[in-house]
């Protein structure tokens, strides 16, 4: 799925590691699969990145959506929603418009649709434990900080068997509350079966502020389609008390 001390102790993390800022990119659909219908774009970009989102097709007209983003750390996350149906087996693009810059519109990523919606929630066996992670020693591209992993089963979804699935994470609001009928705080990928978050790796975007002190925390984690449709959500309860140190 989002840091200076002093020079004589560490270098500042600008001289030590060379961080790339979050170029836009499309997270799901991806475009090695024929995409739903009803698909759900999710976009993550840097939250000053300048200009319009357009959706259209190839060659052809703008698509109406509506959209809403999240910011964590140095990315945001939108969820793109089209207002009008897609087209089968059609290709549409991504652009940001630009109209002070020459040319105005820069095309980031495209898809193409298939012939069939998706009404089937993804399967997602219970998650593996949860490890808490605290970082106690600066790198040249970690801080210190803290971060939780968790193991994550392999989400499948029903008759389609190379779609591209994502991870949708809950954390608690500063009351400890959990809210699962609300949308997912952010979006991740596994990596070879893990999702990490918190705020240790200074070259990731998205970071994920964790509680201080020695708490545990509850969160929850769901697959989601291409169409947006959910997982039974599972609950993972982390303990800081006794976290991995590195």
């Amino acid at each position: 799925m989002a840091l200076a001390v002093a020079a004589t102790l560490h270098p500042a993390p600008s001289e030590a590691c060379s961080c790339a800022a979050p170029q836009p990119m499309l997270l799901s659909p991806r475009d090695e699969t024929p995409a739903p219908l009803d698909a759900i774009l999710r976009i993550s970009m840097s939250p000053n990145e300048p200009g319009d989102l357009v959706l259209r097709a190839r060659g052809g007209a703008a698509v109406p959506f509506r959209a809403s983003r999240r910011t964590l750390g140095w990315v945001s996350q939108i969820e793109l929603v089209p207002t009008a149906a897609l087209a089968p087996d059609t290709r549409y693009e991504l652009a940001l418009v630009r109209k002070d810059q020459r040319p105005s519109t820069y095309v980031f990523a495209t898809f193409a649709t298939g012939t069939e919606r998706d009404d089937a929630a993804p399967k997602l066996g219970a998650p593996h434990a949860a490890v808490a992670v605290e970082q106690v020693r600066e790198g040249m591209c970690s801080s210190a900080g803290r971060a939780i992993e968790v193991g994550v089963r392999p989400a499948s979804d029903p008759g389609r068997p190379a779609a591209h699935l994502l991870y949708g994470v809950w954390l608690p609001d500063a009351q400890g509350k959990l809210d699962t009928s609300a949308a997912p705080s952010f979006f991740d990928g596994a990596w070879e079966g893990t999702i990490r978050f918190g705020t240790i790796d200074l070259c990731d975007p998205l970071k994920v502020e964790l509680p201080s002190g020695p708490h545990k925390t509850t969160f929850a984690v769901a697959a989601f389609d291409e169409a947006g449709n959910r997982s039974d959500v599972h609950t993972v309860t982390v303990d800081f008390a006794r976290p991995r140190r590195q």
